[in-house]
């Protein structure tokens, strides 16, 4: 029944990955209104989610209130705050090795609100060349499907992940290349028939 939806929703909707980015921002920002308790609540629940959950509050926090939604750079580590390092899996793990599962608030935690919007905006013009080349409106499925996989993963700073959005994005920009091609052909060859009754007017 779930691949009858999935295929129904990729064949008969168009996304538009404008609401896409617009939710993801809300969803950051939300995170800086969620409160400690709601956090240890679902750790108690759920050790992996909880700790994940737990990591991006307290990276979305730090940003907004340490640097003013600019951001904290590279080479710094990945927790500001000691106290979620004790929530870790491994405790004496690496803070500037273990990601936080999400490179959506990774690229907020290092370049702020600035680098997250023009990541999303990467995406946002792949989604309007699709739509003025004619290519297949499902490729925004696998935008998603790429924005997801780094989404709730280590997705960019991962070799697999990292690897898997590579060839999902590259695949997207092969097709609306080879789209963009029988665009311009198409172009010209109404420009050229446009020229010709022009001549044939004047004569």
């Amino acid at each position: 029944m779930q691949g009858l939806l999935f295929v129904f929703l990729i064949t008969r909707i168009k996304l538009n990955l404008k609401y896409i980015s617009t939710f993801i921002i809300i969803m950051i920002i939300t995170g800086y209104f969620i409160h400690d308790e709601i956090v240890s609540l679902v750790v108690d629940l759920s050790d992996n989610t909880g700790w994940r959950l737990m990591v991006w509050v307290n990276n979305i926090k730090y940003t907004i209130n340490d640097t003013f939604l600019i951001g904290h750079g590279f080479g710094t580590t990945y927790f500001p705050s000691r106290n979620t390092v004790e929530f870790m899996p491994d405790p004496g793990g690496d803070d500037f090795l273990r990601g936080q599962h999400s490179s959506l608030v990774n690229i907020f935690y290092r370049m702020g609100i600035v680098g997250l919007l023009l990541f999303l905006a990467y995406f946002k013009s792949m989604e309007k060349k699709i739509k003025n080349f004619n290519a297949p409106p499902q490729l925004n499925y696998i935008l998603l499907f790429g924005m997801i996989i780094i989404g709730v993963n280590v997705g960019l700073e991962s070799p697999g992940y990292a690897t898997n959005f590579v060839f999902l994005i590259g695949l997207v920009q092969y097709i609306i290349f080879e789209y963009y091609k029988t665009y311009r052909i198409s172009e010209y060859a109404t420009w050229h028939e446009k020229g010709e009754k022009k001549i044939e007017q004047r004569q």
